[in-house]
């Protein structure tokens, strides 16, 4: 237990009525104090150093606004496209009831751009998200990883379903990350989970968090952000 920082918070009452439901999370040391260098490094101070499965459930309390309905009782998935990694939480009356991480995202996309164009990575990464790329990008680039996008939303609802959760469907996908910027890729990925899908955007109507344009740009991108800002200090 030495090597291991614990905290613990109360996330609920039973159903009996009679005993609360604490979440308990864990973490190595060394990760935490890792974490608590860079910040060192960049001149900040460190008061906490939060756990991605937290921010995302309460970045979680975004997603109501962009379905603009109930999620009550309704079974939520929401899948973030990351740089190196691709995660889908499914989420019921507001917590995360299963969580699945796959080796997939928008890293694949920028190295195929360095490797077919012979340039470097920052390079690929600038082109990708605007540059002047050629005419056949689109066809023999993007095209393909925006197949292999809505693929992998497929199976890992898919995966999700089989889980032995008691559920028989997932009522709506959210989805987050860089990647989802890519035009019409929610349609896309729709057509092939048949799950009604929409981007997240926490800086939405009626979001608690106003930001100015330039980050309400990037809004996909912001739900565990999002759920950081609004986690105060406490």
């Amino acid at each position: 237990m030495d090597e291991v920082n614990l905290d613990f918070e109360v996330s609920g009452g039973a159903r009996d009525g009679n005993d609360d439901q604490i979440t308990i999370t864990a973490c190595r040391k060394e990760i935490v104090e890792d974490y608590a260098a860079v910040m060192e490094l960049a001149g900040l101070n460190a008061m906490i150093v939060d756990v991605g499965l937290a921010a995302v459930e309460r970045g979680y309390g975004f997603v109501a606004q962009t379905l603009g309905e109930s999620v009550e009782g309704r079974a939520i998935a929401l899948m973030d496209f990351g740089d190196v990694s691709t995660r889908l939480d499914l989420f019921v009356d507001g917590r995360s009831i299963y969580g699945r991480e796959q080796n997939f995202g928008g890293r694949i996309l920028t190295e195929n751009v360095r490797s077919r164009y012979g340039i470097d990575y920052r390079e690929a990464e600038a082109l990708k998200r605007g540059g002047d790329l050629p005419q056949n990008y689109e066809q023999d680039l993007l095209e393909p990883f925006r197949q292999a996008m809505a693929r992998e939303a497929a199976r890992n609802v898919e995966f999700c379903l089989s889980a032995q959760l008691g559920l028989d469907r997932v009522d709506a996908l959210v989805i987050s990350g860089g990647c989802v910027q890519i035009a019409d890729i929610a349609a896309l990925i729709e057509s092939h989970v048949g799950v009604p899908t929409v981007l997240a955007d926490p800086f939405g109507p009626g979001s608690a968090i106003k930001a100015n344009k330039l980050v309400a740009r990037h809004g996909p991108s912001m739900i565990k952000a999002a759920g950081l800002a609004v986690r105060g200090a406490g």
